[in-house]
């Protein structure tokens, strides 16, 4: 990978997790699942698993939030 193309990655990873955070602060849950997830294409990430996690707790599908906080566990 390029330099550049670091730069606008870590970028878009950066943007991404505030995205993230910003939707779980406002409660909209659905909204954090696919930023997270959009996050995660983009490459593990420890702090998007847990905020994945969270996402899917309080949206009631904990079999989701379980599968994501073991991601994030294997990965710590």
């Amino acid at each position: 990978m390029a330099l550049g193309e670091a730069d606008t990655t870590m970028r878009q990873r950066r943007q991404l997790g505030e995205q993230a955070i910003a939707h779980a602060t406002r409660g909209e849950w659905e909204e954090a699942v696919e930023t997270n997830r959009q996050l995660l294409e983009l490459g593990p990430d420890i702090d998007a698993y847990n905020r994945l996690g969270k996402a899917f707790a309080e949206l009631g599908q904990h079999d989701e939030a379980l599968a994501a906080y073991e991601q994030a566990l294997e990965r710590d």
